[in-house]
């Protein structure tokens, strides 16, 4: 593609246009766009810095995405919001349109979600309150990301330029981070504009005014040693301090590394695998970069060999030693108490039958008598005679 003519938007093009009321905007206004069916963060610039930016190396810069392998395309646009597009009014330079950062870098605000930066992770005090900042966990996973993207974009001979706290996006736990302010970075398209350089490091950091990956390295350094102790008016970088907040390693890494020189990334590597390894936590949200819980521990060893008790069984062929033979346990109910026995009263046909018997014998024995009695008149009669 031709990088003078392709990758314009006219600013007529651009629909429902809603300001985006972020702090630290920068050199720039915020508006939420859309153009061609989707919704692009639309950045427009301020007069000074469109009077000195390079629309046809900002052009390069935006195609330069398209060189890439697909893997290492997706993998740009899941860290960092490159521009997509430059915008112009009658053949002039407005700004550019970006892609918004992932929900996961956004806080909840009354109007709109706030982007949430690296920045946030300070504690400081301000206008009579406190904002409490964050874990040290939390801090030393987000710098390790930080510092893991920082050295991909060096492996792809591309410069940050402007490392700063309030470039750089981070997930809630530290877990991701998302670089901004692309359009500033340096690579084979050559600058866009000149370095910028917060007070802090312009005045530490010699070389500035010449983005290279060493001073990238030494504004980072500066950076995570502002972030971890709080204090983004350090005067120097001092591993004793370093030492009170973070491992002796990394306070030695970040003392060497925040003055321009060579880059020991064997360092960096170290650093990121001890800074980004799985931590979890019970606030973390389920889904993107969720954290797993830890996986339980190994039983221990038992003091002494325990022996092994297994009923003897048909076809078997182990054998209980005899010392650890046992007779099986018998289990058995507590004998019931004896009650009296209670002997129920004859219902009525158990009553007749027994009346019945009582009236015949007494039948049979008046019968008995009345013919004794008839025997005994007749004998007497016939003596008389």
């Amino acid at each position: 593609m031709d990088t003078v003519t392709d990758y314009w938007v006219e600013a007529a093009e651009l629909e429902r246009q809603h300001p985006l009321h972020w702090a630290d905007a920068g050199n720039s206004r915020l508006f939420r766009v859309d153009f061609e069916g989707q919704e692009y963060l639309y950045k427009e610039y301020t007069e000074a810095f469109r009077s000195d930016a390079d629309q046809h190396a900002l052009g390069r810069l935006i195609a330069w995405r398209d060189t890439l392998a697909a893997h290492d395309r997706a993998h740009l646009d899941g860290v960092a919001a490159w521009p997509r597009f430059r915008v112009r009014h009658n053949g002039l330079l407005l700004g550019v349109l970006l892609p918004f950062a992932p929900e996961r870098f956004y806080e909840k605000g009354r109007d709109d979600p706030r982007p949430r930066m690296l920045a946030q992770l300070i504690r400081l005090k301000a206008d009579g309150r406190i904002r409490p900042g964050a874990e040290p966990e939390v801090k030393h996973a987000a710098l390790g990301h930080a510092v893991e993207v920082l050295l991909w974009f060096h492996s792809h001979r591309v410069v940050i330029n402007d490392v700063r706290e309030l470039n750089v996006l981070c997930a809630k736990f530290g877990t991701d981070v998302f670089y901004v302010d692309c359009d500033v970075m340096a690579g084979p398209w050559r600058g866009v504009g000149p370095a910028a350089a917060p007070g802090y490091m312009a005045k530490a950091i010699p070389g500035l005014d010449r983005p290279t990956r060493e001073t990238d390295i030494a504004r980072l350094a500066w950076m995570a040693a502002a972030i971890l102790l709080d204090d983004l008016a350090l005067p120097e970088v001092r591993e004793d301090q370093l030492r009170k907040v973070t491992d002796p390693a990394a306070a030695r890494l970040l003392t060497t590394a925040s003055r321009p020189g060579a880059i020991d990334e064997d360092g960096w590597r170290k650093l990121i695998d001890r800074w980004t390894a799985p931590r979890w936590t019970a606030t973390a949200k389920v889904g993107g970069a969720a954290e797993a819980p830890p996986a339980p521990a190994p039983p221990l060893p038992p003091t002494r060999p325990v022996p092994m008790f297994q009923a003897e069984s048909v076809g078997s062929t182990f054998k209980v030693p005899p010392r650890f033979r046992r007779p099986d346990p018998v289990y058995g109910l507590p004998p019931a108490p004896m009650l009296p026995a209670v002997v129920a009263p004859p219902g009525p046909l158990e009553w007749l039958r027994g009346r019945g018997r009582v009236l015949l014998v007494g039948t049979v024995i008046a019968v008995l008598a009345l013919c004794g009695l008839v025997t005994l008149s007749m004998s007497l009669r016939g003596r008389a005679l």
